[in-house]
C-alpha cells in the first residue's frame, strides 16, 4: 500500500510508536515495523472521518450498516483485534424463544438462529433462519412473529424460475423454516387451499374436469383474513367472532361465515 503523508491522525493503536497517516487506500502507521492499515471502505460501506478517529483512539466504531456479497444490509462494529480490523457482531437478541429448544434467538450477519446452534455440545439446536428466503429479504420483525406464534401472510416471494407468490412460515423438521402456501382442504371439491396475491385459492381452478372457483378473498370489510380463520371457514363453515372495520370507521364484532355457493359474508 503507498504511502503518502497527508494527514496525521494521531498515534498508531498497534505498535504505539508510529503516527497513523493518511494513504492511498486509506490509513496506514508510518513505522515501516509496524504497517498497521485501516482501509478506507469494508464490506461496502466507506468510513467516516470519525470512524477512523474512533479506530484510532477508541479501538472500536459504533454501529455501521454493510452489505453481504449479495448485497443484503448488516450491522456490526468495527475493532481492532490481533492488530488487524475486524468486524464485531453485537449479540442481538429477538423477542421469543426458540420454537425447537427453547434457547434464545441470535441474529447474525446472515440470518437468525438459536444461541444453542453454536453450543458446544453433542446435539446442538439446528434452528436458523436465514435473512433471504426464496429471492425475499426476512425481517427480524417477521421472525418474532413466527415466534410468538403469529401466522402472517407474507407477499414478495420468488421461486428460481421467476414466479411472484404469497406464503406462511411454517417450521421445517429439520430446524429451519419454509414458505408454505398450503393452508387447507377445500370445501366444495377437496383440492388445497393456497395463499394467493389476493385471496386464499383452491388449487383445482384450473383443472379441466373441475374448474373449482372457491376462493376466500384476503381481506373482508377492511379485516385481513388469517390463515386461522380460513381453516374455520374451510372445516366448519364459520369463523370465532372477530372485529371488523365499517365504512364509518365504526368496529363491530361479527362472525365470517359460507353461504350455500361457498362465499364469504358477514353475521
Amino acid at each position: 500500500m503507498a504511502f503518502e503523508e497527508k494527514k496525521n491522525y494521531g498515534k498508531c493503536p498497534v505498535c504505539g510508536k508510529g503516527m497513523m497517516m493518511t494513504a492511498t487506500r486509506g490509513y496506514r502507521c508510518n513505522n515501516e515495523d509496524c504497517k498497521f492499515t485501516i482501509y478506507s471502505s469494508y464490506h461496502g460501506t466507506y468510513l467516516k472521518e470519525k470512524d477512523v478517529k474512533d479506530l484510532i483512539e477508541k479501538g472500536v466504531t459504533d454501529n455501521l450498516q454493510f452489505k453481504t456479497v449479495e448485497g443484503n444490509p448488516f450491522f456490526a462494529k468495527l475493532i481492532i483485534e490481533d492488530g488487524k480490523v475486524n468486524l464485531h457482531f453485537n449479540n442481538k437478541f429477538l423477542k421469543g424463544r426458540c420454537p425447537i429448544c427453547g434457547g434464545r434467538i441470535k441474529e447474525t450477519k446472515t440470518g437468525y438462529g438459536c444461541e444453542n446452534r453454536w453450543a458446544k455440545t453433542e446435539k446442538p439446536c439446528n434452528f436458523f433462519v436465514p435473512k433471504r428466503l426464496c429471492n425475499r429479504d426476512i425481517t427480524a420483525e417477521e421472525i418474532e412473529d413466527f415466534l410468538a406464534g403469529k401466522e402472517q401472510v407474507l407477499d414478495g416471494f420468488t421461486s428460481n424460475k421467476g414466479t411472484s407468490f404469497s406464503s406462511i412460515l411454517v417450521l421445517r423438521e429439520e430446524g429451519g423454516v419454509a414458505a408454505n402456501s398450503h393452508i387447507c382442504k377445500c370445501p366444495m371439491c377437496g383440492g388445497d387451499i393456497n395463499v394467493g396475491g389476493r385471496a386464499y385459492n383452491c388449487s383445482n381452478f384450473k383443472h379441466e374436469s373441475i374448474r373449482c372457483r372457491f376462493k376466500i378473498p384476503r381481506i373482508v370489510g377492511r379485516h385481513k383474513v388469517t390463515p386461522k380463520e380460513v381453516r374455520q371457514l374451510c372445516e366448519t363453515g364459520k369463523t370465532d367472532p372477530i372485529e371488523i372495520t365499517l365504512k364509518d370507521g365504526s368496529v363491530v364484532e361479527k362472525c365470517l361465515s359460507l353461504d350455500i355457493d361457498g362465499f364469504v359474508v358477514q353475521v
